[in-house]
């Protein structure tokens, strides 16, 4: 996610509290995101248009790095 989206910080979080399982954010945090510096479930900050790579090719990147480390 750091070097794919290159964001200015990585927030994450657990909501175990809420849901019966284990429930996981991870999310790239960008200074012109909308919420920035507050959490994505803030007060909104600023009106945003951030130009992201495509969410389809992070994760085929993710999937072989998972497929990697399964392998050793």
């Amino acid at each position: 996610m750091l070097d794919y989206f290159q964001p200015e910080k990585i927030n994450i979080a657990s909501f175990a509290n809420y849901l019966p399982q284990v429930h996981w954010h991870i999310m790239a945090r960008f200074k012109e995101d909308s919420y920035f510096p507050e959490c994505v479930w803030g007060k909104q900050q600023r009106e945003s248009s951030l130009d992201l790579p495509a969410m389809d090719d992070f994760i085929v990147r993710l999937q072989k790095i998972l497929i990697k480390i399964e392998a050793t």
